[in-house]
C-alpha cells in the first residue's frame, strides 16, 4: 500500500538485480528501517547487504578515488555497480546527505527511499522512491518508519521473484494493524 511507489520500486529492484555490493544508510528511526530492509534482503531474497548507520559510512567505505572504471559503472548502470540506499523521512538529514555524498564521490550509484518529494536526497539519487506515507505530525516517525520498513520489504520480496506473495503479506499487516486500531477506538475507556 504504498501510494505512487510502485514504478520507482520496480525500477529500483532491476538495479539491485544487477548490482554488485548493496549498503543500506539512515538515521535514528530510518536507520532502524535500514536495519530492517538488511534483514529482508538477505532472508527474503537471498541477498547480503549492510546497514551502517549514516554518520559511519563516509568512514566505512573504501578510501580510493574515483576511477574511470568506477565512473562509467555509475553513469552506465554496468551489472555489478555497487549501491547505497539511503533512508530518511525528510530527506534532508545532513548525515544522510554526507554519506550519500562520500558514496557518490566512491563511484556508487544512489537510490533513496524518502517522503519528500523535491528534497535533497530525492534529487541527488538516481532513483528516488517517494513512500507517500503524508507529514509527520509528532517527534515519533511512526508513519514514515512503517512505509520504509514496507518499501524495503517489497523490494526484497520482488527481488527474490515473489511479488505478490510479498503484496500479501503487507495487506495481511495492513489489515491487522487496521483490526487492532478499530477495536482500541471501540473500546470503552
Amino acid at each position: 500500500r504504498l501510494a505512487g511507489a510502485e514504478g520507482r520500486l520496480d525500477e529500483l529492484v532491476e538495479a539491485l538485480a544487477q548490482a554488485g555490493p548493496v549498503l543500506l544508510t539512515g538515521c535514528g528511526s530510518a536507520y532502524h528501517a535500514a536495519l530492517a530492509g538488511a534483514y529482508y534482503f538477505s532472508r527474503l531474497a537471498g541477498r547480503l547487504t549492510h546497514a551502517i548507520a549514516a554518520s559511519e559510512l563516509p568512514y566505512r567505505i573504501p578510501a580510493a578515488p574515483p576511477t574511470k572504471e568506477k565512473a562509467h559503472q555509475k553513469e552506465a548502470g554496468a551489472p555489478g555497480a555497487p549501491w547505497l540506499i539511503a533512508v530518511s523521512q525528510s530527506g534532508e538529514t545532513i548525515d544522510v546527505l554526507d554519506a550519500v555524498r562520500a558514496a557518490r564521490a566512491q563511484g556508487m550509484r544512489i537510490a533513496a527511499i524518502t517522503n519528500v518529494q523535491g528534497s535533497s536526497l530525492f534529487r541527488l539519487a538516481d532513483i528516488p522512491v517517494l513512500i507517500g506515507a503524508g507529514p509527520e505530525r509528532a517527534v515519533l516517525a511512526t508513519k514514515t518508519f512503517t512505509a520504509q520498513v514496507t518499501a524495503l520489504a517489497q523490494a526484497a520480496w520482488r527481488l527474490a521473484g515473489r511479488r505478490e506473495e510479498g503484496r500479501l503479506a503487507v495487506d495481511r499487516a495492513a489489515n491487522a494493524c487496521d483490526a487492532v486500531i478499530s477495536s482500541h477506538s471501540a473500546s470503552p475507556r
